[in-house]
């Protein structure tokens, strides 16, 4: 036991933290299911998006012969958080974007 507790394995060296980054959902950057349906996401959380990106496609299900349609970012912004199971009904969000505090600041 006095080995497991040998200053030479004890780290105490002090690390940075990682700076923060404080960021704002903008008007527009909550994307709302416009049906009922399988959401199938083509982004990945923390993938930076531009507005009329393709954020994924609606599938129908009532209507499984049909093309599914396409659902596009209103705002750019970063892939926040994402609709993690498939199953949707129209307003359920799909995905949230986020923007960098101090963009809003700039603007």
């Amino acid at each position: 036991m006095r080995n497991l507790f040998a200053p030479s394995l004890i780290n105490t060296a002090s690390q940075p933290a990682d700076p923060s980054l404080q960021v704002f959902i903008p008007a527009g950057g909550n994307l709302l299911s416009p049906g009922d349906g399988w959401f199938e996401p083509v982004v990945e959380i923390g993938d930076e998006v531009q507005a009329g990106d393709l954020a994924g496609w609606l599938h129908r299900l009532s209507e499984p012969e049909a093309i599914p349609q396409a659902i596009h970012f209103k705002v750019k912004g970063r892939v926040y958080s994402q609709r993690t199971f498939g199953a949707t009904s129209q307003g359920n969000s799909l995905a949230v974007l986020v923007q960098n505090l101090s963009n809003k600041e700039r603007s």
